[in-house]
């Protein structure tokens, strides 16, 4: 059969008038500005009733599509995608039974304080399969005949929380709930609640209502540099913390709350405890040193110190509103603070030292307290070292008959002295004028009972060698057990000059730098505004040294000199630049910018850019 058309839907129409033309095999083609159908035969169709498959024949075979479940089998083979088939072929369709499924996963938090509980089922289904008309296509899909879910009991459920120590905050509601399927927080334990730390509030400095903390740094140049305090100020107060409370997780263990941060309030000199205040015992000027919140006594001059004033020695602060001028001293037991300029003078003490303006051919020194202990002890040392190995020089003199038992001890020891150790021989007196003038408590106690020896020995007047022996024994355990009580002291300036600066922990340059000055610094040296320089001389630290500008174009020799811990820094190094990290030296020999200089695992890191400007 043909069938034609002017448009392709004409010829369609045509052949469904006497066909249904989806029940053929046909070809559509267009020739001579006509749509041409060409009928090439009849397709096989394919149908179920009761349960089996039937042909209406045809010229074509008919096309098999399995679908959910059944199971088709074609020849005995099983088919899972579309397959032709024809009435010789042998086709069964298996209706499926699909065994159900169950599945519980408990999960626990990795801080034990929740677990949870997913239930997901797949049920039981058994399929049938209906009657279907014949077609071309036949797409045979199983109908669903019975459909069941195996739920678990909560005898199951609680099996599972048994298993993984499950035993605290179980949500029985939510047990119940996840017997039907889903995710549950099965149980939760209790949260620690957090500890509160402890605070000090300070009621002088900067801030007087902040809790400081007490590594901050105090910036001197802009604190309230006279505050003055009466008898009876709080100065500050402990306000307690709060114990945290444990928690406990979901297998019943208690969970640790984070640990209580405890300070102690302690008070110093001119202050006093009072519950959990520290109270002002006398006026003056209260201050946070090493820990302890003192009150110091204050001699606050209105002018210059010069020849009216004549030299300042004052255990307390020390506040002068001028200047310090040419060829005098001040020398405090805590802080000095100069508002005007240093020239031509001396400042040394136990304290910070604070300059707001320039420093120029001076020296100054701060943490003289901890400077005279090192030099102390090592006086101590070095005295002990001498008679101690004269003692022992005398003790081989006696063993191999040298010298006899009855002679002078005393007279022995001195000749022993003075020729193997002249140099401290003779300068024990000088220690002794030292230990006199600036120690105190059991270092000069050790001294003295060590010099009154060299005074004996000195005399011809030491006749018992076991009050050596004993003396030696006695400054052996003061060395070995004294600890120097580290009280950091820094210096603050703008600007110097030709001076000399030291200080226990750190020297801050806050200005425009310094010139063939000597610094020298425990811990760190830090240059602060931009453009500082630092230009000729050295800066001597154990710690960092921290630089804008160093060196000068004219190549001015300005050495840098550090531990092998520290590091130093600067934004422009000129040449002739030296750095010194112990016993390791590098020379920069040409302008470089963001140098940055280090000691690590046995070598030293020199990072710099060239500087072109």
């Amino acid at each position: 059969m043909v069938f034609t058309g002017i448009t392709r839907e004409e010829a369609i129409e045509k052949a469904n008038k006497v066909i249904n033309i989806e029940d053929y095999e046909h070809e559509i083609k267009f020739e001579n500005s006509l749509y041409i159908i060409n009928i090439l035969g009849k397709k096989t169709k394919i149908g179920i009733k009761n349960g089996e498959i039937y042909f209406e024949e045809g010229d074509f075979p008919a096309v098999l599509i399995p679908g959910k479940g059944v199971e088709v089998i074609l020849n005995d083979e099983k088919v899972t995608k579309k397959v032709e088939v024809t009435n010789s072929d042998k086709v069964r369709i298996i209706p499926l039974k699909i065994e159900g499924k169950r599945n519980m996963n408990l999960t626990i938090s990795e801080d034990r304080l929740t677990a949870t509980l997913k239930v997901e089922y797949e049920p039981y289904l058994e399929y049938e399969i209906h009657d279907m008309i014949p077609q071309t296509q036949l797409i045979v899909e199983g109908k669903i005949k019975n459909e069941a879910y195996y739920k678990f009991k909560r005898e199951e459920v609680e099996e599972i929380l048994k298993k993984n120590n499950i035993c605290y905050g179980i949500k029985r509601d939510a047990l119940e709930e996840a017997l039907n399927g889903g995710i549950f927080i099965i149980a939760e334990g209790r949260k620690p609640s957090e500890a509160i730390d402890d605070k000090i509030i300070y009621y002088f400095g900067i801030d007087k209502n902040k809790a400081i903390d007490e590594n901050e740094k105090v910036d001197f140049f802009n604190r309230e540099v006279f505050e003055y305090v009466e008898v009876g100020t709080i100065l500050a107060e402990k306000v307690e913390g709060k114990d945290g409370v444990p928690g406990i997780d979901v297998h019943c263990k208690p969970i640790k709350p984070n640990k209580r941060k405890i300070l102690n309030l302690n008070a110093g000199v001119g202050c006093q405890l009072e519950g959990n205040k520290v109270v002002a015992s006398i006026s003056g000027m209260p201050e946070n040193k090493s820990n302890k919140i003192c009150v110091f006594d204050v001699l606050s001059i209105n002018g210059n110190i010069d020849i009216k004033t004549g030299n300042i020695k004052y255990d307390g602060n020390v506040v002068v509103k001028g200047s310090l001028t040419d060829g005098f001293k001040i020398e405090s037991g805590n802080t000095v603070t100069i508002m005007g300029d240093v020239t031509n003078a001396e400042i040394c003490a136990a304290g910070n030292i604070i300059i707001n303006k320039n420093v120029i051919s001076s020296k100054i020194k701060a943490g003289s307290a901890e400077l005279n202990t090192e030099k102390a002890i090592n006086y101590l040392k070095d005295a002990f070292e001498a008679y101690s190995n004269s003692i022992n020089a005398f003790s081989e003199l006696l063993k191999i008959g040298k010298v006899k038992p009855d002679k002078n001890i005393g007279q022995i020891l001195k000749l022993i002295l003075e020729s193997k150790y002249p140099l401290k021989f003779n300068e024990l007196s000088n220690y002794d004028y030292f230990f006199t003038k600036y120690i105190q408590g059991e270092l000069l106690v050790a001294w003295k009972n060590l010099y009154a020896i060299f005074m004996d020995i000195r005399n011809n007047e030491l006749t018992d060698f076991s009050r050596i022996t004993s003396v030696l024994s006695q400054t052996k355990n003061t060395i070995d057990s004294f600890e120097i009580s580290f009280s950091p002291a820094d210096v603050y300036i703008i600007y110097c000059q030709n001076s000399e600066i030291f200080a226990s922990h750190n020297v801050e340059i806050k200005g425009k730098g310094c010139y063939n000055t000597t610094i020298t610094a425990k811990n760190d040296i830090i240059f602060h505004a931009d453009g500082s320089v630092f230009r000729g001389g050295q800066a001597v630290a154990n710690g960092n040294i921290k630089l804008k500008e160093v060196g000068s174009h004219a190549g001015v020799l300005t050495v840098l000199k550090t531990s092998k811990r520290g590091v130093i820094e600067a934004n422009i190094a000129f040449q002739n630049t030296v750095l010194y990290f112990d016993e390791m030296i590098y020379k920069i020999d040409y302008p470089v910018k963001s140098l940055r200089a280090f000691y690590k695992n046995g070598e030293l890191f020199v990072e710099k850019l060239k500087y072109e400007g």
